[in-house]
Protein backbone atom coordinates (compact mmCIF):
# COMPACT_ATOMS: atom_id res chain seq x y z
CA UNK A 1 0.00 0.00 0.00
CA UNK A 2 1.72 3.32 -1.59
CA UNK A 3 1.27 6.32 0.22
CA UNK A 4 2.39 9.17 -2.17
CA UNK A 5 2.58 13.01 -2.51
CA UNK A 6 3.58 13.77 -5.99
CA UNK A 7 3.64 17.57 -7.69
CA UNK A 8 4.54 17.93 -11.32
CA UNK A 9 4.35 21.21 -12.76
CA UNK A 10 2.23 21.77 -15.77
CA UNK A 11 2.60 24.88 -17.92
CA UNK A 12 5.46 27.17 -18.38
CA UNK A 13 4.12 29.78 -16.17
CA UNK A 14 5.10 33.10 -16.11
CA UNK A 15 4.88 33.61 -13.13
CA UNK A 16 2.05 31.72 -12.28
CA UNK A 17 2.70 27.98 -12.38
CA UNK A 18 0.12 25.01 -12.42
CA UNK A 19 1.09 22.23 -10.11
CA UNK A 20 -0.52 19.07 -10.60
CA UNK A 21 -1.21 16.90 -7.51
CA UNK A 22 -1.50 13.42 -6.83
CA UNK A 23 -2.53 12.16 -3.62
CA UNK A 24 -2.71 8.74 -1.95
CA UNK A 25 -2.63 6.79 1.51
CA UNK A 26 -3.01 3.48 -0.77
CA UNK A 27 -6.82 3.12 -0.68
CA UNK A 28 -8.37 6.88 -1.41
CA UNK A 29 -6.09 8.79 -4.49
CA UNK A 30 -7.12 12.36 -6.07
CA UNK A 31 -5.44 14.09 -8.75
CA UNK A 32 -6.42 17.99 -8.97
CA UNK A 33 -4.22 21.35 -10.06
CA UNK A 34 -3.67 24.13 -8.06
CA UNK A 35 -1.53 27.21 -9.73
CA UNK A 36 1.16 29.38 -7.77
CA UNK A 37 4.04 30.99 -7.55
CA UNK A 38 8.00 28.50 -7.22
CA UNK A 39 7.88 29.53 -3.69
CA UNK A 40 4.36 28.69 -2.94
CA UNK A 41 5.19 25.46 -0.67
CA UNK A 42 8.49 27.22 1.19
CA UNK A 43 6.07 28.32 4.27
CA UNK A 44 4.69 24.67 4.61
CA UNK A 45 7.97 23.30 4.34
CA UNK A 46 9.62 25.18 6.56
CA UNK A 47 6.95 24.07 8.92
CA UNK A 48 8.20 20.20 9.00
CA UNK A 49 11.45 20.87 11.10
CA UNK A 50 12.91 19.13 13.94
CA UNK A 51 10.71 19.89 16.42
CA UNK A 52 7.84 17.67 15.14
CA UNK A 53 9.78 14.82 16.70
CA UNK A 54 9.50 16.39 19.98
CA UNK A 55 5.62 15.93 20.15
CA UNK A 56 4.09 14.29 22.85
CA UNK A 57 0.51 15.11 22.45
CA UNK A 58 -1.84 15.62 19.51
CA UNK A 59 -2.37 19.48 20.45
CA UNK A 60 1.69 20.09 20.60
CA UNK A 61 2.31 20.23 16.76
CA UNK A 62 0.52 21.34 13.54
CA UNK A 63 1.53 22.25 10.14
CA UNK A 64 -0.61 23.94 7.99
CA UNK A 65 -0.89 24.30 3.66
CA UNK A 66 -4.03 25.56 2.70
CA UNK A 67 -5.28 26.56 -0.91
CA UNK A 68 -8.37 28.34 -1.83
CA UNK A 69 -11.44 28.95 0.93
CA UNK A 70 -13.85 26.26 2.38
CA UNK A 71 -17.02 28.04 1.72
CA UNK A 72 -19.31 28.34 -1.40
CA UNK A 73 -18.93 31.10 -3.43
CA UNK A 74 -20.39 32.50 -6.61
CA UNK A 75 -18.05 35.37 -7.01
CA UNK A 76 -15.53 34.53 -9.81
CA UNK A 77 -13.06 36.40 -8.75
CA UNK A 78 -13.26 34.36 -5.58
CA UNK A 79 -11.29 30.53 -5.35
CA UNK A 80 -13.45 27.66 -6.99
CA UNK A 81 -11.85 25.13 -4.64
CA UNK A 82 -10.34 24.59 -1.24
CA UNK A 83 -7.20 22.07 -0.30
CA UNK A 84 -5.36 21.74 2.54
CA UNK A 85 -3.13 19.31 4.25
CA UNK A 86 -2.34 19.58 8.03
CA UNK A 87 0.47 17.56 9.05
CA UNK A 88 -0.13 17.16 13.18
CA UNK A 89 0.60 14.13 15.61
CA UNK A 90 -2.00 11.47 15.29
CA UNK A 91 -1.39 9.22 18.50
CA UNK A 92 0.85 8.77 21.47
CA UNK A 93 3.08 5.89 19.77
CA UNK A 94 5.32 8.60 17.99
CA UNK A 95 3.35 8.71 14.53
CA UNK A 96 2.12 11.69 12.50
CA UNK A 97 -0.24 12.12 10.37
CA UNK A 98 -1.06 14.57 7.15
CA UNK A 99 -4.52 14.69 6.41
CA UNK A 100 -5.72 15.77 2.72
CA UNK A 101 -8.70 18.14 2.38
CA UNK A 102 -9.85 18.48 -1.14
CA UNK A 103 -13.48 19.99 -1.81
CA UNK A 104 -14.55 21.71 -5.15
CA UNK A 105 -17.07 23.79 -3.69
CA UNK A 106 -20.11 23.19 -6.07
CA UNK A 107 -23.43 21.73 -4.89
CA UNK A 108 -24.45 18.14 -5.46
CA UNK A 109 -24.34 16.33 -8.17
CA UNK A 110 -21.51 18.41 -9.26
CA UNK A 111 -19.90 18.07 -5.30
CA UNK A 112 -16.46 16.82 -4.96
CA UNK A 113 -15.12 16.86 -1.76
CA UNK A 114 -12.60 14.22 -0.19
CA UNK A 115 -10.91 13.84 3.20
CA UNK A 116 -8.26 11.14 4.03
CA UNK A 117 -4.48 10.69 5.99
CA UNK A 118 -1.34 9.57 5.45
CA UNK A 119 -0.01 8.10 8.59
CA UNK A 120 3.64 8.03 8.64
CA UNK A 121 6.76 8.47 11.03
CA UNK A 122 7.77 12.05 12.17
CA UNK A 123 10.87 11.46 10.71
CA UNK A 124 9.43 10.81 7.16
CA UNK A 125 7.68 14.58 7.80
CA UNK A 126 10.89 16.10 8.17
CA UNK A 127 12.27 14.74 5.01
CA UNK A 128 9.18 15.42 3.23
CA UNK A 129 9.60 19.29 4.62
CA UNK A 130 13.60 19.03 3.63
CA UNK A 131 12.54 17.36 0.26
CA UNK A 132 10.04 20.30 -0.47
CA UNK A 133 12.36 22.95 0.78
CA UNK A 134 15.20 21.69 -2.42
CA UNK A 135 12.92 21.45 -4.88
CA UNK A 136 13.23 24.02 -7.34
CA UNK A 137 10.20 23.38 -9.73
CA UNK A 138 11.87 26.04 -12.20
CA UNK A 139 14.31 23.27 -12.85
CA UNK A 140 12.71 20.09 -11.52
CA UNK A 141 9.68 19.38 -13.27
CA UNK A 142 8.17 16.69 -10.75
CA UNK A 143 8.06 16.34 -7.14
CA UNK A 144 7.60 13.03 -6.01
CA UNK A 145 7.85 11.74 -1.49
CA UNK A 146 6.79 8.24 -0.64
CA UNK A 147 5.74 7.85 3.17
CA UNK A 148 6.58 4.99 4.52
CA UNK A 149 3.98 3.00 6.86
Amino acid sequence: MTQLIKIKVIGDGDPVYSYLFEITNGMVCIKFDIHGYDTCFNEFSNQLEFPLVLFENEDEFVAKYQYGKNEKSFDRDDWSYYFQMIVYSCNTNGKAAIQIIFDNNLTEPDKNRVSFSIITDPYAIIQLGNMLKSWNPLKDKEFSWIAPN
